[in-house]
């Protein structure tokens, strides 16, 4: 038998180099147009469509301050739901109104193939309720769990729809602000999509000033109360790379509270397991940098200088996008225990009352 000749990996990195561009052009043409559609939808009224006796709530899929996320049938056509509770009362005591309206606006406007969106949404006296497609293959927290960490092929599938959608995002002048494990759910086909729009906002050429966020991944520009706008996202962007190939967030060990890991943070103090490639070290390092004008991202390039960076060689970006690469983890799914891939949660007992509650706060979504 001959041996076939080993290629030339100069070759074949001109050759994924050349791809990529061809993608960044046409990812272009099609963010430009998305962008019509989402400026569209942006000057139109949230619909108040629904009504919470026509769904049977199942199980308890998730839940954050304000409300909870549950399973849920529409008892007509019997299509199972994703629908988030959050209690009026609640919001408004932590003063949060704004932000979930912003998660309410952003999430009827989105339409992008790795980000939850909102099939309809309602109110009563207590809740607020939003309907999204039921992505039955659980949080990502719940792999990266079981399996420990991920190999860098399966991050590096996971971590490119990611930026995708992060470019989504930020093209229509959406900060993110909540990038981690928890908040990506993978579907049964094995793709992702990004959940829980608690902390975005529409900036767009503007800065922002809240300090928001998960502490593990906070950049220090917010921690610092420094103005800011999608930089963060490109710092959370290299500890999620980080948490995935490492299966812990990079500031997590040896902090003993919070004062330690936001001086590790800002001081930019962590370091790359021996397990990491050359090239995710590399782009990890080119991420987490506490000088946002050399964050990659934040340079003249933009994401371009993401996309081409080396640990992306073997990414068609293209065929990612199209859903036609072979995704390497399908979830198992099982009908009779939609949560299974899910987290244990206490399944929420609904308040009642008579009264419409701070309906003068909730009557628009404008």
């Amino acid at each position: 038998m001959v041996q076939q000749p080993s290629r030339n990996p100069k070759a074949k990195s001109t050759k994924s180099k050349s791809r990529t561009q061809e993608h960044i052009v046409h990812f272009d043409t099609v963010l430009a147009g998305a962008k019509r559609k989402f400026m569209e939808k942006m000057s139109a009224n949230v619909m108040d469509v629904g009504d919470v006796k026509s769904f049977e709530f199942l199980e308890t899929i998730g839940s954050g301050a304000f409300g909870v996320v549950m399973v849920a049938r529409n008892i007509y056509n019997k299509q199972l739901y994703a629908l988030k509770l959050i209690e009026k009362k609640v919001t408004v005591l932590q003063s949060q109104v704004a932000h979930v309206k912003n998660e309410v606006k952003i999430l009827s406007c989105t339409d992008f193939e790795f980000l939850i969106h909102m099939e309809f949404f309602f109110k009563d006296n207590v809740y607020l309720y939003i309907g999204m497609p039921f992505v039955n293959g659980g949080e990502m927290t719940t792999h990266l769990s079981r399996l420990k960490r991920f190999e860098e092929k399966l991050s590096r599938f996971y971590g490119a729809q990611v930026i995708l959608a992060l470019q989504y995002l930020h093209h229509m002048g959406i900060i993110y602000r909540d990038l981690k494990p928890e908040n990506v759910c993978v579907n049964a086909d094995g793709y992702i999509r990004i959940c829980d729009f608690g902390f975005s906002k529409k900036i767009d050429d503007g800065r922002t000033y809240s300090f928001c966020g998960t502490p593990d991944y906070l950049a220090p520009e917010i921690i610092l109360h420094i103005g800011y706008s999608f930089s963060v996202d490109f710092w959370t962007l290299g500890v999620f790379l980080y948490e995935m190939n490492a299966g812990y967030a990079p500031f997590t060990e040896n902090a003993e509270n919070a004062a330690v890991q936001y001086d590790k943070i800002v001081k930019g103090k962590f370091q790359c397991p021996s397990t990491f490639t050359r090239e995710l070290t590399d782009l990890v390092n080119k991420l987490i940098v506490v000088d946002r004008t050399s964050r990659y991202g934040c340079l003249k390039n933009g994401y371009s200088d993401i996309k081409l960076h080396d640990w992306f060689d073997d990414i068609d970006w293209n065929g990612i996008h199209g859903k036609k690469v072979k995704p390497m983890l399908l979830p198992k799914i099982d009908s009779e225990n939609m949560g299974a891939n899910f987290f244990q949660q206490s399944n929420l007992e609904l308040r009642k009352n008579s009264v419409d509650e701070y309906s003068y706060l909730f009557s628009d979504f404008n």
